[in-house]
């Protein structure tokens, strides 16, 4: 957006004090006395478990404390980190059978077993203090397993490994088990493959109509680096509405062939996509990875203490796919680190010391091409820079168990993936022999690169330096150890500032990005790579924001997407940002509560749970302008339908009648709006992708913004007559009416229609369906604050019919804390119990919880942890020992 007079360059004016380097330029722990890992303590440490079931960790030296964090852990979640582990690495199938061989092979072919153990070596050249932490940490977990199987220390076997067989051990916990977690657990944030490849799809489909209807601008006009709040896009130069050809067009060009050919081709190209984007446990392409995280400074909170929340939207299966952890090193201070960890990992992802806060957020930055490869050498080889460069092959032995078989009755599937050394593994080796071969007769020979497929990624150096950070600018000098994927940080402190960086390796791209478009395929010819990545200090962050906070939740970073064109600024960060809704409220509701006065950390807390839905303030006032037609008889059922609309508060609570008459509506006029226009096998496919892209474009066409073609899309080209907006809506709410009148019967009072009962969420568990929970009513709705996401769509495209079924992603857990010294305030819940073992009194004692949007202390301060210590238990040092 080149023609606004304001730039998002804030971060520069302190950027050349706070950045005296940057980049891994000689490792955490070279130069220094590298601790050697604990194998037994070297001291006592003491364990207190709350009413939740959530270990506090005390003992004297990280490492002591590391190995306890392991051996605890195992005590929760063994079967889940092994389940993890195996997602990971592609061995299901070796123990679930069949069902799970496809998604194996996808692990095989993005290789994440083989990266793991490349960055580990290079790990332990350059930061041998982190990965010895990592070995005491995997010590830990190794010495529960050993009493596991001597049944001694209360150690107990899961049911699962029962449930598996009952001769089934997992494997000892390893370091390289907790990098590829480590690079697994970004990749799942910050791999854009499936998304740029639904975009390619798109225009493969679509012709014409993909620039008009895959839109860049979102929906609601805010952006995280903004000065103040944003009123409209009236503030904004709008007129570059991306349009007309471009010189790039060639540059993912297109194969020629019949409709039936293109069609099969369409489906591989879907098919790579769905893979990548279900690798991990995801519902379905485009399902959500987003998250919101937001921080107040101590000019606004009435304790005078900055507050920092986040709640992380990932998969909600049981186990739930995170826990709390609280681990206190005597030998820093009393209090330690506490907040949330994933399963298999150390130390803590999100959370806070007596120092720092910190919260993390998908960017949905660009740090992902596709290339489209030429192969030579009878395909063992790609041109690169003149040159045929081979690439490099991998022999796969994928065991898979027989359906009713012991864990020795396994049968052998071989695959060959190929990786292309200077980019990637190969996309095609996703697909069946049959469809891999017809992409590649075309061309379209698909590989990708993203920074986290490198050796020297430093993840895990980065979380250790933000535990040891003492200020807001010692979590942003951290950042320089983010290298993997990008994420949104923020950062508060107990001097009471905060901070913002967009982290990770942003890429510096050999062309101009409006000529060669990072989001469609490249050639992979060698003319179209990286140059280098930026450096720390140029990208996107702020420090104590004159506004007083900062709100993320995977909207556009600046306002580089506000005119509908990314490619047009003097910097690009990406595309398909979120379209904005959920950081439109956050601001909205931070805004109204500057303007009351000072406010606290339960108005923090309550706003996790917002459930206002902002779709109803864009779209149910151009409805309601319908009034005239709908309700010529004003006793009819629209027109009462409409009655309740117009009274409704616009909340998705359980009770609503208009939050039931809203949802169905939107999706009838989504549909009726865009089903002439987009193949039906098409909109089956994007499904939860659907309301992303139509919110955006009915939006900007209701308000006069496009569509840059001119074409009339509320138009219905299979009729003889010419539909307007208006008449949309219309028939839209007819439509939502009868069919909410046969799901709730016709003699029951519309007013008592209830939006729980049409909206359900089930809790899938990662192994065994027997073993899942619900469906529950579920309050929030489509991109509200507290999210609800489902599918406008059936798989084959046709309108979904009720009940909704919240797709599979939401609050991996909902953390708040208040940053004041001596007084910390830590809350946290989430989908599920501490436990992932099936029948402990924590699996899923916090589910109810969270299901009613509470959240509950995290006890912090030691005579707190005392006071409400459920059990206690005392490990000697020496221990494990042999009892």
């Amino acid at each position: 957006m080149k023609k606004l007079a304001f730039r998002v360059l804030s971060w520069l004016a302190f950027s050349a004090l706070l950045w005296g380097c940057s980049g891994d330029n000689g490792g955490s722990g070279q130069g220094k006395n590298v601790p050697p890992p604990v194998r037994s303590l070297g001291s006592p440490v003491e364990v207190f478990r709350d009413e939740w079931g959530i270990p506090h960790i005390y003992g004297h030296g990280r490492g002591n404390v590391l190995f306890m964090q392991g051996y605890e852990m195992a005590r929760d979640r063994i079967f889940h980190m092994d389940h993890f582990r195996r997602m990971v690495y592609g061995t299901q199938a070796e123990v679930h059978g069949e069902a799970w061989l496809e998604d194996d092979i996808t692990k095989r072919v993005i290789g994440f077993r083989r990266l793991a153990e490349a960055n580990l070596a290079y790990l332990r050249s350059r930061h041998p203090d982190v990965v010895s932490y990592v070995e005491s940490f995997c010590n830990g977990v190794n010495a529960y397993m050993e009493d596991m199987k001597a049944g001694r220390n209360g150690a107990v076997r899961p049911i699962e490994f029962d449930r598996i067989d009952p001769d089934y051990w997992p494997d000892p916990w390893q370091p390289v088990d907790v990098v590829a977690l480590a690079k697994a657990l970004v990749f799942t944030q910050s791999f854009q493959g499936p998304l740029e490849m639904l975009i390619y799809l798109a225009r493969f489909l679509l012709f014409d109509r993909h620039e008009d209807l895959l839109r860049f601008q979102p929906l609601k006009p805010t952006f995280i680096l903004e000065p103040s709040a944003t009123t409209d896009f009236d503030a904004f130069d709008v007129s570059g509405i991306r349009g007309g050809s471009r010189p790039w067009q060639d540059h993912a060009a297109l194969p020629s062939a019949d409709e039936e050919t293109r069609r099969k081709v369409a489906e591989g190209l879907f098919r790579m996509a769905l893979r990548l984007g279900r690798a991990f446990g995801k519902s379905a392409l485009g399902a959500s990875g987003g998250s919101n995280n937001w921080v107040v400074d101590a000019s606004l909170s009435e304790n005078g203490a900055c507050m920092l929340c986040n709640d992380p939207h990932m998969t909600l299966d049981i186990p739930s796919i995170l826990m709390a952890t609280h681990i206190v090193d005597l030998d820093e201070d009393e209090t330690g680190a506490i907040g949330n960890i994933a399963p298999g990992a150390p130390m803590v992802l999100i959370g806070h010391t007596q120092h720092v806060a910190w919260g993390l957020t998908n960017g949905f930055g660009d740090v992902t091409d596709l290339y489209q490869e030429k192969t030579c050498n009878r395909g063992k080889g790609v041109s690169y820079k003149g040159q045929c460069v081979p690439m490099d092959f991998y022999d796969e032995t994928i065991l898979v168990r027989r359906d009713g078989g012991g864990l020795a009755d396994v049968d052998t599937v071989r695959k060959t993936v190929r990786w292309v050394p200077h980019h990637g593994p190969v996309l095609n080796d996703l697909l069946p022999d049959d469809i891999g071969l017809l992409l590649e007769l075309f061309g379209l020979v698909f590989s990708a690169r993203w920074p986290g497929f490198s050796e020297t990624s430093t993840d895990l150096v980065c979380m250790k330096e933000v535990l040891d950070a003492r200020t807001v600018e010692d979590g942003l000098r951290a950042m320089r150890y983010f290298n993997s994927g990008v994420l949104n940080w923020v950062f508060a402190d107990a001097s009471g500032n905060i901070g913002y960086m967009a982290a990770g390796p942003w890429p510096l791209r050999a062309d101009p990005v409006d000529a060669m478009p990072p989001y469609l395929p490249l050639p992979g010819d060698g003319n179209h790579e990286w140059k280098g990545f930026r450096n720390v200090s140029s990208q996107p962050q702020t420090l104590n924001p004159g506004k007083g906070y900062v709100v993320t939740a995977n909207n556009t970073i600046t306002d580089q997407t506000l005119d509908n064109d990314p490619l047009n600024d003097d910097a690009y960060w990406g595309h398909f940002f979120d379209l904005g809704t959920r950081a439109w409220r956050i601001t909205e509701r931070l805004e109204a509560l500057k303007g009351a006065g000072l406010f606290g950390i339960n108005e923090m807390r309550a706003l996790q749970t917002d459930d206002h839905l902002v779709l109803a303030d864009e779209f149910l006032p151009v409805l309601l302008e319908s009034r005239a037609v709908l309700c010529e008889d004003p006793g009819s059922a629209t027109c009462r339908a409409l009655d309740i609309l117009e009274q409704w508060d616009r909340r998705c609570n359980l009770d609503s009648a208009g939050a039931a008459l809203f949802g169905v509506w939107y999706t009838h006029f989504v549909l009726r709006t865009l089903q002439d226009d987009i193949p039906s096998f098409l909109l089956g496919m994007i499904g939860p992708y659907l309301s992303q892209v139509a919110s955006r474009d009915l939006g900007a066409w209701l308000a006069g913004r496009g569509p840059a073609s001119g074409r009339d899309y509320f138009d219905d080209r299979n009729t003889p007559q010419v539909e307007t907006a208006a008449d949309q809506m219309a028939a839209a709410l007819q439509e939502a009416v009868a069919e909410l009148f046969t799901f709730f019967g016709p003699s029951r009072p519309m007013e008592t229609w209830r939006w729980g009962e049409i909206h359900l969420k089930t809790f899938s568990h990662i192994a065994w369906d027997d073993f899942s929970l619900g469906p529950f009513e579920k309050t929030g709705g489509l991109h509200t604050v507290n999210p609800a996401e489902y599918s406008l769509v059936q798989e084959d495209g046709s309108i979904q019919g009720l009940p909704y079924r919240q797709s599979a992603e939401g609050p991996a857990f909902r953390f708040c804390v208040e940053m004041k010294p001596g007084e910390w305030r830590t809350f946290n819940v989430l989908p599920g119990g501490q436990s992932g073992h099936w029948g402990d009194e924590h699996f899923m004692d916090q589910l109810p919880h969270w299901l009613e949007g509470e959240s509950f202390p995290l006890w912090y301060l030691r005579e707190d942890v005392e006071a409400h210590a459920q059990s206690y238990r005392l490990y000697p040092a020496g221990f494990p020992g042999e009892s």
